[in-house]
């Protein structure tokens, strides 16, 4: 009877290990938990440019998963839209930032060093296809006008001109000195005239 249970008892010990070796116990990697996060945070809020650098970390970690690990992660395509997003977005900042640059250059180089006449001034100009307004500032708002318009003086007057913008709710600017050069008179020529009225 002894033997009986003995090897009754051997059989059900046996049968369990079965089971067990069957159905191993499977331990996933602590980067699908990362991921899987990441993948939960950016589908309620997009990625901005400042997390290009985390977006490139979680797809070097997809990347770096064996296949079989890679099935626990459920709608990766939420990382990779966020990174295409984010680089269209690097792309669009770099084309403004030349757009801008060139809209600086361009201003700068209409402004003379020094004048004698009226200067012609942009009102309005366009950045990436959108049109911005241009708002100047005189340092001696008597000797150059907001406007363009040049009073001369006596003698050189060196005036800085400044032009604001705004893009974006982002604020540019460029400054130039002029120097307002003054009006010169010709010297009268021949003998002095000397003229009296008189009126009653």
């Amino acid at each position: 009877m002894k033997k009986l249970l003995i090897l009754i008892t051997l059989l059900i010990f046996a049968s369990l290990a079965g089971c067990i070796n069957e159905h191993p116990v499977i331990t996933i990697p602590e980067d699908v938990n990362i991921i899987n996060k990441a993948i939960s945070d950016y589908e309620y809020e997009p990625a901005t440019i400042d997390n290009l650098e985390e977006l490139e970390i979680i797809i070097q970690k997809y990347n770096s998963l064996e296949e079989q690990y890679k099935k626990h992660i459920v709608n990766y395509n939420v990382i990779l839209d966020n990174y295409k997003h984010v680089k269209e977005l690097i792309k669009e900042n770099q084309l403004i930032e030349k757009s801008i640059d060139d809209l600086k250059k361009t201003l700068l180089d209409s402004l003379p060093s020094s004048t004698l006449n009226n200067l012609q001034l942009q009102k309005t100009a366009l950045v990436n296809d959108e049109e911005i307004e241009l708002k100047w500032i005189s340092s001696d708002p008597q000797t150059i006008f907001t406007n363009g318009v040049v009073i001369n003086g006596r003698e050189n007057c060196n005036v800085s001109l400044k032009c604001i913008f705004r893009y974006r709710n982002k604020t540019y600017e460029i400054k130039k000195n002029i120097i307002v050069k003054p009006i010169q008179f010709e010297k009268l020529t021949g003998n002095n005239v000397f003229t009296y009225m008189y009126s009653t």
